[in-house]
């Protein structure tokens, strides 16, 4: 939107919530995230300045873009956390990490598994640690963290430890019951019980491109940016944006 009306178009923002963000308003609820704020906070601002209008509570629809008529189509919807299909997966004692950071559930002095040790994982981690929980990481792969920056795991690891977070690499989750998970080793495929409280899925996001699929016959020029096109980094999203603004046609 800044970068399309700097170009001379006239952006409208389709808002669903309340406020601007996105994801970006989960990234910024782990501790020492706020300065996440700034960033979305920057876009914003600067893309009223460059004369985009914001419909907030609006969600965006087939009708109400068709309504418009407009010259160019940008869908940014983002992602939604994957719940993999495991027995037990649908308790109520299980939650997707999306949950737990927009306040949906809320966790204290509970003994918590959290299935996946991403960033977005470990963070959720060391916000329910912080939050006076007791923490269980559990990781697929050999190592905690696949794939995250070094600098980050640096940074974030030394606090986990501090909460006394315990991690379990290699094992993979194959049941959860009324008061426990059970978890496979994926070199021997031993099997082993963990009692748990509650559960905590960061297994991923999955792009959300409905939208982008219902509109893909009847705009020529549509764009799909961001975690709707390709889930990845603030970083890339941002980059989307800006390329799709300035090279609109």
């Amino acid at each position: 939107a800044e970068i399309s009306g700097l170009r001379g178009f006239k952006p409208i923002v389709f808002e669903k919530n309340a406020f601007v963000g996105g994801q970006l308003q989960l990234a910024n609820k782990p501790p020492k995230k706020e300065k996440i704020n700034w960033c979305f906070t920057d876009l914003y601002h600067a893309a009223l300045k460059n004369g985009a209008e914001v419909r907030f509570n609006t969600e965006a629809t087939l009708e109400s873009i068709k309504a418009l008529n407009p010259y160019a189509v940008i869908v940014a919807t983002g992602g939604y956390a994957v719940t993999p299909p495991i027995e037990g997966v649908s308790q109520p004692h299980v939650c997707t990490i999306t949950q737990i950071l927009d306040g949906t559930v809320k966790l204290q002095d509970k003994r918590v598994a959290i299935i996946g040790s991403g960033m977005s994982g470990l963070e959720t981690a060391e916000k329910l640690a912080e939050e006076g929980n007791r923490i269980l990481v559990v990781e697929m792969m050999d190592q905690i963290g696949p794939g995250a920056h070094s600098q980050h795991l640096d940074d974030v690891l030394p606090r986990l430890k501090e909460y006394h977070t315990d991690f379990i690499a290699r094992h993979k989750l194959v049941k959860i019951t009324v008061d426990g998970i059970i978890l496979e080793d994926t070199a021997d495929g031993s099997r082993r019980e963990e009692k748990i409280d509650h559960v905590v899925l960061s297994v991923g996001v999955r792009s959300n491109n409905k939208l982008a699929k219902e509109l893909v016959l009847f705009f020529t020029r549509l764009y799909t940016i961001g975690d709707a096109r390709k889930v990845g980094r603030i970083a890339q999203a941002v980059r989307d944006g800006f390329d799709t603004g300035w090279n609109l046609m």
